[in-house]
């Protein structure tokens, strides 16, 4: 098993993009990427993006870890999400909202 992190923003106060997770392994059916959404805001939405081999970004739906719901993007913070990446060519988590404080979300690329 292979393990990768990445860091999509590290405290950021304003919205963003973040920087896009590689997925390096697209030979993988099992392939899954986890992040992690931390952070002192007491307001956010968090848009999970893939992108595709056209160069792409779309809507991503993810998994919380937590209460095993799925979604496209989350107000919440302390929280972990999973989604499958096989055949993606990268992964980005897009800040649209922030206020209140900062937020940092990682990610870890798992084969």
């Amino acid at each position: 098993m292979v393990k990768l992190k990445h860091v999509f923003h590290n405290a950021v106060t304003t919205t963003g993009d973040g920087v896009t997770l590689p997925i390096v392994c697209d030979h993988s059916p099992d392939a899954v990427v986890v992040i992690a959404i931390t952070g002192t805001a007491t307001a956010s939405t968090v848009n999970f993006k893939g992108l595709d081999g056209n160069g792409k970004y779309t809507d991503l739906y993810c998994t919380n870890l937590t209460t095993g719901t799925g979604a496209i993007q989350t107000t919440g913070t302390d929280e972990i999400w999973r989604v499958n990446v096989a055949g993606l060519e990268g992964v980005r988590c897009n800040i649209s909202a922030v206020s209140g404080g900062s937020l940092t979300i990682t990610g870890k690329l798992i084969i």
